[in-house]
């Protein structure tokens, strides 16, 4: 016999059922999915987000007993909430405000892994829209390999003039073996599509040299990488 269980949203523990139902006289209703239509649970989705709320409150808190001057950070992921549901339902806004945290920080490892800036400088921007200022707001970069562009995705964090911009992980840094300092970004990226976007015409001679140039510069940055890699494997006898 093989027992399936049903497929609902981890929500279900017995606090929250039993906070749900003293709450609003019914229970929690059942949400299957991360896509599921916010529409439908409007109880559910006002009152998911307070139980995150208020834990993190409780925690805060409880550490300004001891601890007054205490500081405090919230990670927040939107490549992982990037649902209408999940944004609702993960984000306490009512209680992460620029009055009760030090520093909103995001990082998104599934927009730089897939090579999304558009959405990466969404994160990046994430808490200015949610009324932390930049000195209260961080991102934090996942160091992937070359092809990926976690390095313009660190300069897009730096031009906002946040309060930081965390690497992550020195770990993954030392064994890919980048150099320092970080490439300072003088080449220059162009979209290679058939047209100019929004113009109707096939790109010029200075679009095709802009597009050669980069193409030049991006071979001499892959060279640069494979010696720096031969270079540290010497170094470490492999």
């Amino acid at each position: 016999m093989v027992l399936r269980r049903a497929l609902r949203m981890p929500f279900y523990d017995d606090y929250t059922k039993a906070a749900f139902q003293t709450a609003h006289g019914r229970p929690l209703g059942t949400i299957t999915s991360q896509n599921a239509n916010p529409a439908a649970f409007p109880d559910e989705c006002a009152f998911l987000p307070t139980l995150i709320g208020e834990f993190t409150q409780a925690i805060i808190d409880f550490v300004r007993l001891s601890h007054a001057d205490a500081r405090f950070e919230v990670l927040y992921p939107p490549d992982t909430n990037d649902t209408p549901l999940n944004k609702l339902i993960n984000l306490p806004t009512v209680y992460w405000t620029p009055a009760k945290l030090t520093c909103f920080k995001t990082e998104n490892f599934t927009y730089t892994g897939d090579r999304n800036l558009d959405k990466a400088r969404q994160s990046i921007e994430l808490p200015m829209q949610l009324g932390f200022p930049p000195s209260q707001s961080s991102h934090l970069v996942g160091i992937g390999e070359y092809t990926t562009p976690w390095i313009r995705e660190q300069r897009l964090a730096l031009g906002e003039g946040l309060e930081s911009v965390v690497l992550f992980a020195l770990d993954q840094f030392c064994l890919i073996g980048y150099g320092r300092p970080l490439d300072g970004g003088t080449r220059r990226a162009l979209f290679m599509g058939g047209r100019e976007a929004g113009r109707g015409k096939a790109p010029g001679r200075r679009d095709r040299m802009q597009v050669l140039m980069f193409c030049v510069s991006h071979l001499a940055l892959q060279a640069n990488y494979l010696t720096q890699s031969v270079a540290n494997c010497a170094v470490r006898g492999c």
